[in-house]
């Protein structure tokens, strides 16, 4: 069930029925829950509402009677709307303003991705692409009043965020000199949120206002306890921004010189260590206070127990260390807990591999990397880098292993953990792996992974990376999940950012 809420606690999203496929519901506090019902021609078919405003219109999509997929509305007095399509067979709603406007995604005839706006007096209006040719919305990318944000991408595979408003119509933004950018929220002040790659290629999160421009967000922060923020997920109207970087998620605040909790920045350490070297760690944080006492816990997920330390905070700023030698391989958590005085406590954790000798030719490593133009399906490519943890026996691994093999995988809303890992095979710097594990909670699926591990000296060499996830369904077909085109023996591997070494 995925639902979004309106200011009234009224909820939208998608139910299962007693009979037939998902319907749209609405939830309101005094009468419960409310069937949607099927598009108009097609009353039983599948139907999900994702949006809904203030005044209870909502916005979703459905499968019409022709088997295509439309968007619609919603209103207590009309009940459901077909809104259609712009020529192509899938249209999604991804925003409902305040006076009614609906915005979203459609496929056009020539099966091109246009973003969209509705009204009951104008129908549906293709916004263009500025100049690309394609635009996407997704949730969260319009304001209450109408500035929409999300990116525009071209025959070349690269895409820059776009600004979209009623008067001024669609604007491209440009990158900070990378190959892509998007934005991912706007507010009623024109304020948008996103990330962008560098002319490295490594992506930071954005802010973007009409009289700056696009910012990189990390050179506008004060008192950041080692946070380097990768994307800005959200923003409100006061400007506090929901940023993520590799390893946590942040709230930014405007900086108003008043005392309020403690943040606590990422772990810094590395993605990697081989056994027994030494694992040296550490972390950041700031407070209101300008000076104030904090208590520290670390915990290695090895089963080693907990390390306790102490550090102090001057002029709002503070950091704090630990080292560990890891004892046998496998992939791990570590987390460290940061308490004040107060009795507020904030943990921080990220996944390190820990790789040796004994796993007879497989591989380990962690990374991430920038999903295929191609990658399936199109949703699993949502903007952001996906990631990777990986721990492999190869074909000469003993029988009785030290540490459970483990691949985790993580890319747009898709999240895959491992329950099985075998080798199939391995030759120089290539290994494939084959096995099962879960997406997204669910059990029944297979994988198939390609890693090559990368050069130590440097970049020229990075290390690669090809994953599909597949299930089988009632019929016996296979239903591809996710598939960047680099799992299949012999074909090309996706470079990734961090580091695979065999083992």
């Amino acid at each position: 069930m995925k639902e979004r809420i309106n200011n009234r606690g009224e909820v939208v999203g998608r139910s299962d029925r007693a009979a037939g496929l998902e319907h749209a519901f609405l939830w309101r506090p005094r009468s419960g829950m409310l069937d949607l019902g099927g598009l108009p021609g097609n009353p039983d078919s599948f139907s999900m509402a994702t949006v809904i405003n203030d005044a209870g219109l909502v916005g979703g999509m459905g499968l019409a009677a022709n088997g295509d997929t439309h968007a619609f509305v919603w209103t207590h007095r009309s009940g459901i709307t077909d809104i259609g399509t712009l020529g192509g067979p899938l249209a999604y709603a991804t925003a409902v303003t305040d006076d009614g406007m609906v915005l979203g995604t459609s496929q056009t005839a020539g099966l091109l991705n246009h973003a969209f706006a509705w009204t009951r007096q104008g129908g549906m209006v293709d916004l263009g692409t500025a100049g690309a040719i394609e635009s996407y919305t997704n949730n969260l990318t319009a304001s209450r009043n109408g500035y929409l944000t999300g990116d525009i991408r071209f025959a070349d595979g690269t895409s820059h965020a776009y600004f979209w408003s009623r008067t001024g119509g669609m604007r491209g933004l440009g990158t900070l000199g990378g190959s892509r950018s998007f934005g991912n929220s706007i507010n009623n002040k024109a304020q948008l949120v996103g990330a962008s790659a560098t002319a490295s290629e490594q992506d930071v999160a954005i802010i973007w206002t009409a009289r700056d421009g696009m910012l990189d967000l990390n050179t506008r922060l004060r008192h950041a306890p080692g946070v380097q923020v990768s994307v800005g997920l959200a923003i409100s109207d006061a400007g506090t921004i929901l940023a993520r970087s590799t390893t946590g998620y942040f709230l930014l605040k405007p900086d108003c010189g008043c005392p309020g909790p403690h943040t606590v920045g990422a772990i810094q350490a590395p993605d990697t260590i081989g056994v027994g070297h030494p694992y040296d760690a550490s972390v950041a944080f700031a407070g209101g206070a300008r000076a104030a006492q904090y208590n520290v816990t670390w915990s290695w997920g090895d089963g080693s127990g907990e390390q306790q330390g102490n550090a102090s905070a001057r002029d709002g700023a503070g950091s704090a260390s630990a080292s560990h030698r890891f004892k046998g391989p496998g992939v791990y958590r570590v987390s460290v807990k940061v308490g004040d005085r107060s009795g507020q406590a904030v943990t921080v954790g990220r996944t390190v591999v820990v790789h040796g000798a004994v796993f007879g030719g497989g591989a380990a490593g962690s990374g991430s990397f920038h999903p295929h133009a191609q990658t399936v399906p199109k949703q699993a490519s949502r903007p952001g880098p996906a990631t990777f943890a990986l721990f492999a026996p190869g074909p000469a691994a003993p029988a009785m292993l030290p540490a459970k093999p483990a691949l985790q995988f993580q890319a747009g809303t898709l999240n895959f953990h491992s329950d099985s890992i075998a080798p199939l095979s391995s030759r120089g710097q290539r290994a494939q792996f084959e096995g099962s594990g879960k997406l997204n909670g669910a059990g029944g699926y297979r994988f198939r992974l390609t890693t090559t591990a990368g050069s130590q000296a440097g970049p020229a060499q990075p290390s690669r990376f090809g994953l599909r996830i597949w299930h089988v369904d009632a019929t016996g077909a296979e239903v591809v999940a996710y598939d960047n085109h680099g799992a299949g023996e012999g074909s090309a591997l996706l470079p990734a950012q961090g580091r695979i070494v065999r083992q």
